[in-house]
């Protein structure tokens, strides 16, 4: 029971917090006031009728009418918590809350690619955060069987929007009584269902759930369309598939062909799926996949991304960096014999990474890949002491990168400013010739102009104009490596809807240079999104 005080220093906490979140989804303050009381004395009220006229406008948000909604939100958290009481009818709302912006969009729904506007975003997680504590709280458990059985587990009478965000809500707190319903819900024929009801299960003590994620595992492999692999390989790296699980079998089999598959893309998909497997399985397979692809790429072949992804794996697994070359760990395998030794790092693995060609501090192994460079007006700006300016480095980083690749690299160069403009329209060969034309061309154009650095991406990716979707006959590049010496104009909340859309098809691993202390977190988001790297340099 509060006290007088405590009530009142809480209803000042709550107040002040509206007003934050107000002011972050840019609404304006004036008027507000009342709103907020009401908002604040009965909230349940507030949130059912702004609920019931936002679907009823179809339209997005409208930051007057939804002015009352953040801090109503905040007022039924603290019911949850102090109040603890058992309304259904609350929860139900708030998983249409968390749910917001998917009106007329059941097919992005299903697929599980629907991305909602910032605004949308910020009700949601909002929503969701309440909806949190509101299992947090100390009848919690019972509010999420509840959402388990009567919302997440009754179809015929729940949309499938509100379905998804009880799954949601659920991961990570592996209740009993919930898991039947998550079950069901990870094999519903609606993909956006599937793909949150498996996160939910993603990391669940029990021998069933892992027996039946397995079973997942086989037909995701054989069909890729039909999940996302992360929640399944979170899983299995915590608890590995027994050897003599007719699953593992199944997916050794499937693995054999897949990582070895000439479709660099496919292998790189399929590695990280070795981490369901025992030691005894995978290292080998992933030792003579190693082998495989290096010898292809001494033929011509590309193979350097797929290399590292291997190599990143025998390192993840063994604890040991012996490099790139396949009969080390071949040699060391045949000496463990399945025993892993203590974490250690070998020279070769080293000396090797030292050795590797760098642009900016980045050493990306590939032998396919497009620069994407900076050539707005800030890049006249000098560079250290005495190095030119920011866009001559940049060029001459880029030659002497190129030289330490070789001819076996293949390579792009795009450079924006207000426009993206591109040096030919395949990739070219790492040549002297080569590298002496692309160098030459980028320094006859020199810097001027804005910041547009989405074009740029977009070009790169090779994305049709209609469809938005990546041509991939016409995308050679398994990397980009971006630079840029300020904020873009476009600033980052682009780059998560995009690689939601296209980013698994396209498989583009992106690395980013940021020049000084400017920017706007697009280069990290870029990064990050795609596993890449991110490195700041000072100007």
């Amino acid at each position: 029971m509060l006290n007088a005080g405590a009530g009142r220093k809480t209803e000042g906490w709550a107040r002040a917090a509206a007003l934050a979140l107000i002011a972050l989804l840019g609404l304006p303050a004036e008027g507000l006031g009342q709103q907020i009381r009401q908002a604040s004395s009965d909230p349940l009220q507030t949130l059912t009728q702004w609920n019931r006229d936002y679907r009823r406008r179809g339209e997005g948000l409208d930051p007057q009418a939804d002015a009352p909604v953040l801090p109503a939100l905040e007022s039924m958290r603290r019911r949850f918590w102090l109040v603890d009481p058992a309304e259904n009818e609350a929860l139900v709302l708030l998983c249409d809350l968390a749910s917001i912006g998917e009106r007329g969009s059941e097919s992005a729904i299903a697929r599980g690619t629907y991305v909602a506007e910032p605004r949308e975003g910020r009700v949601r997680e909002a929503a969701l955060s309440v909806l949190d504590s509101a299992l947090d709280a100390s009848s919690g458990q019972g509010r999420g069987q509840w959402l388990a059985l009567n919302v997440l587990g009754q179809p015929e009478q729940h949309a499938l929007p509100r379905r998804i965000a009880v799954a949601q809500a659920l991961q990570g707190r592996h209740w009993e009584p919930t898991l039947l319903p998550l079950l069901d819900g990870a094999a519903a024929p609606q993909r956006g269902l599937r793909e949150v009801c498996v996160a939910a299960l993603s990391g669940w003590r029990s021998e069933a759930v892992s027996r039946y994620l397995a079973k997942l595992t086989v037909r995701a492999l054989r069909e890729p369309d039909f999940l996302s692999t992360e929640a399944l390989v979170a899983h299995f790296s915590a608890q590995r598939l027994p050897a003599e699980d007719p699953a593992t079998i199944e997916i050794a089999q499937v693995l054999s062909a897949s990582v070895i598959s000439t479709n660099w893309r496919e292998a790189i998909r399929r590695i990280p799926f070795s981490r369901t497997l025992p030691d005894d399985v995978s290292l080998p397979q992933l030792i003579e996949a190693l082998s495989i692809w290096t010898n292809r790429g001494l033929a011509g072949g590309a193979s350097r991304r797929v290399e590292a992804a291997l190599v990143e794996e025998l390192e993840l697994r063994s604890g040991k960096r012996l490099g790139f070359a396949p009969e080390r760990w071949a040699f060391w395998w045949k000496a463990t014999r399945g025993t892993l030794p203590a974490n250690g790092a070998g020279e070769g693995g080293q000396a090797e990474a030292q050795t590797r060609a760098t642009f900016f501090g980045l050493r990306p192994w590939t032998d396919r890949v497009i620069f994407v460079i900076d050539r707005s007006g800030s890049m006249a700006d000098d560079f250290g002491t005495g190095a030119g300016s920011r866009y001559e480095e940049a060029v001459r980083q880029l030659g002497v990168f190129l030289e330490q690749l070789g001819p076996r690299t293949r390579f792009g160069v795009i450079l924006f400013s207000d426009q993206p403009r591109r040096f030919g329209s395949e990739l070219r060969q790492a040549t002297p010739g080569g590298i002496s034309a692309a160098l030459a061309w980028a320094r006859q154009l020199g810097p001027q102009g804005g910041t547009q650095l989405r074009p740029a991406i977009e070009m790169a990716m090779e994305l049709h104009p209609r469809s938005g979707q990546p041509d991939l006959e016409r995308l050679e590049a398994d990397t980009l490596i971006v630079l840029c010496d300020g904020a873009t104009a476009e600033g980052a909340g682009w780059v998560k809807p995009l690689f939601q859309a296209v980013g698994k098809e396209a498989c583009l691993r992106i690395d980013c240079v940021q020049i000084g202390s400017g920017g706007n977190g697009t280069l990290e988001a870029l990064a990050e999104e795609s596993g890449g790297q991110f490195v700041r340099v000072d100007s």
